[in-house]
C-alpha cells in the first residue's frame, strides 16, 4: 500500500465519491485509489467522521434552538 500525500485532484475525487457524485470510470478510479492507498483510506475515513460530526451538531443545534427562531430559519426568513 502506498502512503503518500494525496494531490488536490485526488482529494476532490474522494470527496465526490463520498458524496456519491461519481459514476462510471470516475467512480472506478476513486475505488481504485481507495484500494491502493493508505492515505486515501485515511482521507475517506476522515470524511465519514466529519459527516457524522456535522449531522450530530446540526441535530443538537435544532434541538437547542428557540422554536420561533428555528421556524424563521426553516422558512428562509
Amino acid at each position: 500500500m502506498k502512503n503518500r500525500k494525496l494531490t488536490y485532484q485526488e482529494q476532490l475525487l474522494l470527496q465526490r465519491l463520498h458524496d456519491e457524485e461519481l459514476g462510471g470510470s470516475e467512480a472506478k478510479q476513486g475505488q481504485e485509489l481507495l484500494q491502493g492507498s493508505d492515505s486515501a483510506k485515511e482521507y475517506a475515513t476522515t470524511l465519514e467522521e466529519l459527516g457524522h460530526a456535522t449531522r450530530a451538531a446540526e441535530i443538537e443545534a435544532w434541538e437547542n434552538a428557540d422554536a420561533p427562531a428555528a421556524a424563521a430559519v426553516a422558512q428562509g426568513a
